[in-house]
């Protein structure tokens, strides 16, 4: 009887301890991992998720936010009550419950090795020429294209979600359940803590930010949908977002896909060649460079607050689960990129650049 009064009254630190202990086991041991959870745990919640839930009309993040002010009116008329002690218990396994769903949701997939290990070529970068050819390639697509209306499907989630699963049945990474990726009011909530999409483990969907602009959604939808199919590694969603994006047969996603990747390419000559930057910006079409002012005129409509602490606490965070460059890992795109067309893991797209 003391034994289950214990485990009631101390179930979220129990959740948590076990959650970490287990956490410990899968860092030094990936492969298996992938097997008990990635391949198998998580696929079970995806599919039972995304064929009961995930058909609701509106984001299940509105449910949750419902369910966190009810909880915290009653912490609060708890702690007026003056059972402080019951009280801060309470709280404890709250916060402690959310550690663990964290980890038992989504987190521990951080602990995968996601990718085929056959993109780690051994062939050597040579990063600044990459680039430099990159954003001639890219710019010669865009070239080619008369249509720059930007007509989405009128599904664009659905049809981008097909192109990712392709993708990733190639690359025989398991996509069980249908991932959501909604999209989030009022426009701002996210781009002012400098985050255009987020994957929210405890609402097992993507979302992203209304105010982004129209060429950015399919680019960032596609991110999103990534993380929720099991990827953690940032650089490697947006990789995956830029493949998924050409995989796709309408033109302006495939333009969204390359637009993403283009704004790393220019940020590392921005960064590293800035006396080159003017001659190379000005010398993309002269649409793509309009589009570009206009997507940067659109994000600072929404001004980060806090910019400062908001990279310091995701640079950490990224860190300690193990992803060593930090922020720094969303650049990571051209370097997969980059290795991906080295691999034999680089045919069957439907279109190319």
């Amino acid at each position: 009887m003391i034994f289950k009064y214990k485990i009631r009254r101390y179930h979220g630190l129990i959740a948590a301890i076990i959650v970490y202990f287990v956490g410990y086991v899968f860092t030094h041991n990936p492969e298996l991992c992938k097997l008990l959870f990635t391949d198998g745990f998580f696929q079970l919640l995806r599919i039972t998720y995304d064929h009961s839930i995930g058909f609701l009309p509106f984001p299940f993040l509105a449910i949750l936010v419902f369910l966190l002010l009810i909880t915290l009116f009653d912490f609060f008329k708890h702690l007026r009550s003056r059972k402080i002690r019951f009280t801060l218990l309470k709280l404890v396994n709250f916060l402690a419950w959310i550690y663990a769903s964290f980890y038992l949701l989504w987190g521990f997939n951080y602990y995968t090795h996601n990718l085929p290990r056959s993109f780690q070529s051994k062939a050597q970068l040579d990063l600044d020429n990459f680039v430099f050819e990159e954003i001639q390639k890219v710019s010669k697509w865009c070239l080619t294209q008369t249509d720059t209306s930007y007509l989405f499907p009128k599904d664009c989630e659905s049809s981008l979600r097909v192109s990712q699963e392709e993708i990733f049945d190639s690359w025989n990474i398991k996509t069980h359940g249908r991932v959501r990726v909604r999209r989030l009011s009022p426009n701002g909530i996210l781009l002012r803590i400098s985050t255009a999409g987020v994957y929210i483990p405890f609402a097992m969907e993507g979302h992203l930010d209304g105010g982004l602009h129209k060429i950015q959604w399919p680019s960032t939808l596609a991110h999103e949908m990534a993380h929720g199919y099991g990827i953690t590694d940032e650089g490697a969603c947006n990789f995956i977002a830029l493949v998924s994006c050409l995989n796709n047969e309408n033109s302006s996603i495939q333009y969204s896909g390359l637009m993403l990747y283009l704004r790393y390419l220019m940020r590392h000559i921005y960064r590293y060649h800035r006396d080159s930057y003017d001659e190379i910006y000005f010398g993309l079409p002269k649409y793509v460079q309009n589009d570009l002012k206009e997507i940067r005129l659109q994000l600072d409509k929404y001004p980060s607050l806090f910019p400062a602490a908001r990279d310091v606490v995701y640079n950490q965070f990224l860190k300690h689960h193990g992803i060593e460059d930090g922020l720094k890992n969303y650049s990571g795109i051209i370097k997969y990129v980059y290795h991906w067309k080295q691999s034999n893991y680089n045919i069957g797209l439907h279109h190319s650049y």
